[in-house]
């Protein structure tokens, strides 16, 4: 229920005609109605509505104290109000004065405006009827005989200059000038009808109320075309305002008493004209009829679909004689669903107990199809009537505490609503849930409500410290470079958590999250030391003493989180690395043993500020501490870790097995150290170990004399001794000693695959009978053995005959599986023949055709450009130029090519001496072939130029002499 505040006026006494012109009717009282209508109020009461409507006061300036309204129109620039003493008071849509003038003496009945707002109509009861400009003087004033009770100006009266009007004389009159002489002339459009009571004038359609019912008179066809017949058991005519609204240009919207009618003027079906050719070419049809059965109407407009209505309420059988009237209603109805109510208000109007149902009217502008403005008139006060926007729908939804049905609107309608609007809503709901105690959801819409205000967010920081509620908003408070709230805001939380709250858990994600330009990490430190001091500190986890000297993976905890003593630590920690002070931070996650410690060391680079934590940090991930070590020995010395990890042997062989296998010569110092811890966690890896270093007769004696010591123990298991076995011979066989060590290998070991290995290796002939003998000596195990592994018994320089080996085989040893070893010994002599013919075969046909090829090479002939493009490398000439000195050319498969006399001096030196032509001129040159030489020679032997078998090219045998170009 909308409660409506309006402006009062002066009481208006009604006079005792006006008073006795009422009917009074007396009802017996029924009880079961009565009591149904009060179980219905008090349903309806307890129902909310959300308001279409809101509501003000209009303040009339220019009315007079003892003056009161009767009756006003709507136009487009103005309002136009009649009163009781004939005044016409023109204002604006707020009430300021514009024009007021009197021209009749008597209340006003009826007002009348064109469709451009220029013309006014008005009439009285005395039978004056007056037209004008608004803002000119008037153009028609005449007194009827009778009471004039309504008039309708023509929409185009500047044009037309007519009018129509009635009243008690019972005649429809229009009154225009004539075409000739301009004069006022008066037409009677119907005079069958009773007193007239209302007229609405509309394009060229004139709609009228009379004792008879409703008619439409057509100005065009200068015909009546519509009746409609008023019901007989109608209320009285005289006791009710007839509401006559044309909402479409063929739609007419009829509301009398307590009858609701639609009329739709259309065009008369072609077969009744046929019929009667007389009638008009339109006709009005009834689409819908209703009657309101528990009020009267007394005032109707469109309101979109919908339809808003005035009434008042039928209490007839509820009112007692002598009781006051009730208050008028505003119903909106929704007309497609069959007439149901939406919404109703009940108006507290001044003086409403003495009014009746026509003292009551509806106004608006009917020309104005869009949002409209309406008006609710009573001869006391005007209520103005508008539509509800966003901004009204949000104020309703917070007064009924709906506030996300408020800020879901907001968001809808966020093009009609202000900005104000939304930072109002938000903060009501804010203080309504506070209010509540909802500070967690409260906190929720902080960034929503508060933007970046930061007034806003000062206040409300404020208060929920003093609610001692901070940390329902330590994820909410804005970090962003683009609202910053101030250190004091950010510092005063920080505090608020260390020492009031002592919320260990707050105080550390809010170091962690927040940036540090936010707040001065110098003061916040210095508290946070003070507040340790202040607090019990726990037992610190240390690695145990047997931690690293076992081959145990196990590791050490995590910082306990529940601890507070530990999480104001780590907050500490991160204060001195926002504050550049890592190495303070460094030694706060190395006294935690926190996880994360390799992480805060990589990322900072720290490697340098291990220091003496090494067995910490394997305590606590051996994986990422043995990587960060090996990865960083350079920073890290390797001295250093060693020192620190001798009594950890453990931890020490992992650390130098990775380094080594990373970087061998890192470790060179202290290989000693890994042949000890070889053999002590891991005897199967000493042998290649051992491999793959420089064999140093220091660390093969030491790695001799580990072994034997282990050997001896109980303790180990047999084939950790093998392992130590097979050190011992190797070290023995490096050290020359391989007698003893083939020893080791039969009678430790027992391997007779392990010794032929062994004896390949070192080529030695005579450890093949050695091994043969010690097999035959053995037993059938042995032999068996040899036996299986006689193919592999081929060195560089003998191979073992396994036919020799058969035939020393005592006649009487039982060997076990002798027959497949056998058979197996002569597959494999077999295919060993065959794959030697094989090879000699395919070794002679390459032979055969490198051969022909290296021959076919040398047979074929090379060509020598002459020119100055060719020089002869010695004397740097043109090979063309042949002289007695330089008789010939020298050419080799290279492609290199010679003068014949400076190929002899430069391969002979100063010794040689050109041969002269025994007939003192020059001879035919000869040309010879000689191992691949080319050589043409003048007169003399090839023979004396070539003397080696085997000639080279100078410049060639240079340059494989000096590969690298050396001189």
């Amino acid at each position: 229920k909308a409660t409506v505040s309006v402006l009062y006026w002066p009481h208006y006494n009604m006079s005792d005609d006006e008073s006795s012109s009422y009917e009074e009717e007396t009802y017996e009282e029924v009880e079961e109605v009565e009591e149904e209508l009060e179980e219905f109020e008090e349903d309806e009461e307890e129902e909310e509505f959300e308001d279409q409507l809101k509501y003000e006061r209009l303040k009339l300036e220019s009315l007079a104290s003892h003056d009161a309204v009767s009756v006003m129109t709507v136009g487009k620039r103005f309002l136009v109000v009649g009163t009781q003493m004939g005044w016409l008071h023109v204002v604006d849509f707020i009430g300021t004065p514009i024009k007021q003038y009197q021209h009749h003496n008597a209340p006003i009945t009826d007002i009348s405006i064109d469709s451009n707002s220029d013309y006014v109509g008005a009439c009285s009861t005395d039978g004056m009827v007056s037209v004008g400009s608004i803002f000119g003087e008037i153009s028609f004033g005449q007194m009827f005989d009778r009471p004039v009770k309504a008039i309708g100006v023509d929409p185009n009266y500047q044009s037309n200059n007519r009018f129509v009007t009635g009243g008690m004389e019972k005649k429809l009159i229009l009154v225009d000038k004539s075409t000739f002489l301009r004069r006022w002339q008066q037409t009677v459009l119907c005079s069958e009808s009773g007193s007239i009571h209302a007229i609405k004038w509309h394009k060229n359609l004139v709609a009228w109320a009379d004792g008879e019912g409703i008619k439409i008179y057509d100005m065009a066809a200068k015909r009546k075309i519509v009746k409609i017949e008023r019901e007989k058991h109608a209320p009285l005519a005289e006791l009710y305002r007839c509401n006559l609204v044309w909402e479409q240009d063929n739609t007419l919207l009829i509301a009398w008493a307590n009858r609701l009618v639609v009329c739709i003027i259309k065009q008369r079906p072609a077969y009744e004209k046929v019929q009667d050719p007389s009638l008009p070419d339109r006709c009005g049809e009834v689409t819908h009829k209703f009657i309101m059965e528990h009020y009267f109407v007394s005032g109707i407009a469109p309101f979109g679909r919908r339809l808003l209505m005035l009434t008042y309420p039928d209490d007839t059988l509820k009112r007692k004689k002598g009781a006051s009237a009730p208050r008028p209603e505003l119903r909106i109805i929704d007309r497609a669903n069959k007439m149901n109510e939406i919404e109703k208000n009940s108006m507290r109007l001044m003086n409403y107990e003495t009014l009746l149902a026509k003292d009551y009217q509806l106004a608006f502008d009917e020309s104005d199809e869009n949002e409209k403005v309406f008006y609710v008139l009573s001869p006391h006060e005007i209520v103005v009537c508008k539509p509800c926007d966003a901004n009204d729908k949000v104020n309703w939804l917070i007064n009924k505490n709906r506030f996300e049905a408020a800020i879901r609107c907001v968001k809808e309608q966020d093009q009609y609503v202000g900005s104000h609007i939304w930072r109002e809503v938000g903060e009501k709901y804010l203080v309504h849930l506070v209010d509540n105690e909802e500070y967690e959801k409260a906190a929720g819409h902080f960034r929503e409500f508060l933007g970046t205000d930061t007034t806003l967010w000062h206040k409300w920081i404020v208060i929920y410290k003093e609610k001692d509620k901070v940390d329902c908003i330590i994820d909410v408070i804005p970090i962003d470079k683009d609202l910053n709230l101030g250190h004091a805001i950010y510092e005063m939380i920080l505090m608020y958590f260390l020492w009031k709250k002592q919320n260990p858990v707050a105080f550390y994600k809010a170091i962690r999250e927040w940036p540090r330009d936010l707040y001065d990490p110098t003061p916040i430190i210095k508290s946070t030391r003070q507040r340790l001091d202040a607090m019990s500190k726990p037992a610190v986890l240390d690695p145990p003493a047997t931690a690293g000297t076992t081959m145990d993976d196990s590791t050490g905890g995590d910082v306990n989180s529940d601890n507070p003593y530990n999480l104001i630590s780590v907050s500490l920690a991160l204060l001195y690395e926002k504050e550049g002070k890592r190495e303070e931070a460094l030694q706060i996650h190395l006294d935690l043993g926190r996880s994360d410690v390799f992480d805060f060391i990589d990322r900072h680079n720290l490697h340098y500020a291990v220091g003496d934590n090494v067995v910490q940090l394997l305590w606590k991930n051996q994986i990422r501490a043995l990587s960060m070590l090996v990865k960083h020995h350079e920073v890290i010395s390797v001295a250093h870790v060693v020192g620190q990890l001798q009594d950890r042997r453990a931890y020490l062989y992992r650390y130098l097995d990775m380094l080594y296998r990373e970087n061998s010569r890192a470790v060179e110092e202290h290989v000693v150290w890994l042949v000890e811890l070889h053999a002590e966690f891991a005897p199967n890896k000493l042998l290649p170990f051992l491999r793959s270093v420089s064999h140093q007769d220091v660390i093969l004696t030491r790695a001799a004399e580990i072994a034997t010591q282990r050997v001896l123990l109980n303790t180990i298991p047999e084939e950790e001794k093998k392992d130590l076995y097979r050190v011992q011979a190797f070290v023995s066989g490096r050290l020359g000693e391989r007698r003893a060590a083939l020893e080791i290998l039969i009678s430790k070991i027992k391997s007779v695959k392990e010794s032929i290995d062994f004896i390949v290796e070192h080529d030695d002939e005579d450890l093949f009978e050695a091994l043969v003998c010690a097999c035959l000596d053995g037993g059938q195990e042995f032999v068996s053995d040899l036996l299986e592994h006689i193919g592999d018994a081929e060195g560089p320089t003998k191979a073992i005959e396994p036919l020799d080996v058969i035939n020393r085989i005592k006649p009487d040893m039982k060997i076990p599986g002798l027959k497949k070893k056998l058979i197996r010994i002569m597959r494999d002599q077999a295919l060993r023949k065959y794959l030697k013919e094989g090879c000699l075969k395919v070794l002679e046909k390459d032979v055969s055709y490198l051969g022909e090829h290296l021959f076919k090479a040398h047979s074929r002939g090379n060509v020598v450009e002459v020119g100055s493009g060719n020089m002869c490398p010695v004397c740097e000439k043109p090979l063309r130029l042949v002289t007695r000195q330089t008789q010939g050319v020298v050419m080799f498969k290279c492609k290199h090519s010679y003068h014949s006399e400076c190929y002899m001096q430069k391969v002979q030196g100063s010794s040689y001496k050109p041969a002269a032509s025994p007939t003192g001129r020059s001879t035919r040159p000869n040309i010879r072939r000689h191992n691949g030489i080319c050589v043409r020679v003048s007169g003399v032997s090839a023979g004396s130029y070539l003397r080696d078998d085997h000639p080279k090219c100078p410049l060639c045998s240079h340059a494989q002499k000096n590969p690298r170009g050396k001189p």
